[in-house]
C-alpha cells in the first residue's frame, strides 16, 4: 500500500513548532522568492553530490516541511533570509509554514532531478521518531522521487547534519 502524504498526515499528526520563531522568521518564503513545493518541479539548479560531512554540507542544502495541503521547500541560505535579517542569511523552518502546525521537517539535497536526499534535523519540527522520518520518505517516494534517508544516530542522540560516507544513508525501496 503506498505511503501517501495522505496517510502520512493521517497516521504524525500537525504540530507546533517547538521552537518559538521571530517576526522575521514567520515571514513566508514562497514561489516568488525561492520556495517551492516537493510536488513540483524540482530545482535542478541544486544538484548536488552527497553531502558528507568532511566536506560542505550546506551547498545546495534546502529545509522542507510536510503540510496540511503542501510539501515546500526552499535554500537555507538565500537573499530573502538575507534581505529579512536572519543570522547567516539562513531561513528556519517556520520561513515555510509562516510560524503555522506541521507534520514533519527537515534538510534536503537533490542528488538528482528526481534523488533526494532527507534528514530530520529541524529543531522545530523535526520527526519524533526514525518511523516518522522512514514515513516521510515512503511518502515523497510515492510521489516519484527516488529518496534516502539520513538515520537517527542513537550514539550521539540525533539526527546527523551529513553522512560520513555512502554507508550512513539508507535509500527506500
Amino acid at each position: 500500500m503506498p505511503h501517501t502524504l495522505r496517510t502520512f498526515r493521517r497516521k504524525y499528526g500537525k504540530r507546533p513548532p517547538r521552537i518559538a520563531p521571530t517576526h522575521a522568521q514567520k515571514e513566508v518564503i514562497g514561489p516568488g522568492n525561492g520556495g517551492r513545493d516537493l510536488d513540483g518541479e524540482a530545482d535542478t539548479r541544486c544538484i548536488v553530490g552527497l553531502p558528507l560531512a568532511n566536506g560542505d554540507p550546506a551547498k545546495g542544502r534546502r529545509l522542507w516541511v510536510i503540510l496540511p495541503d503542501t510539501a515546500p521547500y526552499a535554500p537555507e541560505i538565500c537573499a530573502f533570509a538575507e534581505a529579512l535579517g536572519l543570522a547567516g542569511n539562513a531561513i528556519k523552518h517556520t520561513n515555510l509554514t509562516g510560524g503555522a502546525d506541521a507534520h514533519c521537517g527537515g534538510e534536503l539535497w537533490f542528488l538528482g532531478e528526481r534523488t533526494i536526499l532527507i534528514n530530520g534535523n529541524s529543531g522545530r519540527y523535526g520527526p519524533d521518531r526514525e518511523d516518522e522520518l522512514v514515513g516521510a520518505a515512503q511518502a515523497l517516494k510515492d510521489r516519484g522521487y527516488d529518496v534516502a534517508y539520513i538515520p537517527y544516530d542513537e550514539e550521539l542522540k540525533e539526527y546527523p547534519k551529513a553522512p560520513a560516507g555512502k554507508e550512513d544513508i539508507e535509500w527506500i525501496r
